[in-house]
Order: C-alpha cells, then structure tokens, then sequence
C-alpha cells in the first residue's frame, strides 16, 4: 500500500536530519512540524515515523528524534488543544520503549534529553504516572518532585521555628509575672510614715505668734539707714 502523501513529505524532511550534522536548525524543525501537522488524518503513521527513526538512527540524531516529538506535541497542543490533540496519546502507547531508544544518545546529550522530561513535567504535556515511569528508565528523578521534597522540608522548619517562639513566649510571660508579683509583695512590705509632731509644733507655734521680735519702725531709722542707696547717688 502506497504511503500517504503528506505522510511520504514529513518521512523525507524527517530523513534527512541525518544529511546535516546536529543539532537541527529551527527552520527544519518549523518544517517538520508544519509537514506533521498536514498529515494529521494519518498521525498515527507519523508517529511511527518518527519512532522508527529514533529506533535506527546514529546515537548523535536520537536527541533530535525527541526534539521532533517535543516540537509536534507542543504545535498541536496550541493549535488544537489539550483535550483534541491526538498525537500526545499516540506518542504515549510507546514513549517508554522510545525513550529508551533516545537515552543510547552520547552522555553529554543525557541532560539535555532530561530537560525535555522535566518540560513535559512543567507543562503537564502527560500524566504524572507516565512521567515518573521515563524518569525511571533514565534513572532520574522529576523536578516536581524535588520541589515538593524541599517544600516539605521547608514547611517542617517554618513549624519548628514557630514552636520555638511560642515556647520562649510563654517564659517571657512567665517571667513577667514573676517580676509584677515581687513588686506587689514589695510594696505591701514597705510601712508608711506619719508627719514628725516637731515639724508641726514649730508651724503652730509661729502662726500663733501676733508679732515679730524683729520687728521695726522705719521711723525710729536714722536718715542714712533708711535710703542706703543716696549713699552712692549723691
């Protein structure tokens, strides 16, 4: 049976990755994607396309085999939505045994094939079971994970922490209490103290008194005593 036309257009731009050296320039992948996308009716051929190319191809191609998966999925994610894209799932009947494929790429391309897991992660391109079964294969674990390991651990610190400002609350209240009590007993301690009977007697005794001893006519003064100042003014 013949191959479908769109279908023969996307194997032939997906072939000929191999006649370049890596990585993909960004213009063949927007054909690829482009070429993908016309032969929707028949994705299910276009994803064995592609697996069938990642399978067989030289290990420095395999990470641009996936890099074609990663561009599809997105596209036709945007351009037909979550619920109708139909390549997502197909891709996902044998992502495991691709991935497997694509981890045989050169070890300093093995984080980079990481990167696209922990984007698929990110955008909740699948499942969080379908995620964690490639992680498995690659032996890595997802970034959401750690993130929710260190929240975790972030969250028992923050409830430590308050339970120790709680706790030395309850001394500072204590201690507190202490120091108002001991003031109290103080003061109910201290006796009080009556006015002393001779300051009294001696303010009686000169408010009783109808006149000064020293008290003088300035009659009775000479002139000069009376006006001391005409002594400097005359």
């Amino acid at each position: 049976m013949p191959m479908d036309p769109f279908v023969q257009s996307f194997n032939d731009e997906l072939t000929s990755i191999t006649e370049a050296k890596p990585p993909v320039s960004r213009a063949k992948m927007t054909a690829l994607t482009k070429a993908a996308l016309k032969a929707i009716k028949h994705y299910k051929h276009v994803v064995m396309c592609v697996e069938k190319f990642i399978s067989k191809c030289r290990p420095e191609y395999k990470l641009q085999g996936l890099y074609v998966i990663d561009a599809i999925l997105r596209q036709s994610r945007h351009q037909y939505g979550g619920d109708k894209d139909v390549f997502g799932p197909r891709f996902a009947r044998n992502l495991p045994g691709t991935i497997q494929h694509v981890w045989k790429c050169p070890p300093d391309q093995q984080s980079k094939v990481e990167r696209v897991l922990n984007l698929w992660d990110k955008n909740a391109i699948y499942d969080q079971f379908t995620l964690e079964s490639l992680f498995t294969i690659i032996g890595r674990t997802p970034n959401s994970n750690m993130s929710s390991s260190a929240s975790q651990s972030e969250a028992e610190a923050l409830r430590e922490m308050q339970q120790k400002q709680e706790e030395q609350l309850k001394q500072l209240r204590a201690l507190q209490e202490q120091i108002a009590a001991q003031q109290r007993n103080q003061q109910h301690q201290q006796p009080s103290q009556p006015p002393q009977s001779g300051d009294q007697t001696s303010s009686i005794s000169m408010s009783m008194s109808p006149h000064r001893s020293d008290t003088v006519h300035s009659t009775s003064m000479p002139h000069s005593a009376a006006h001391p100042s005409s002594q400097f003014y005359e």
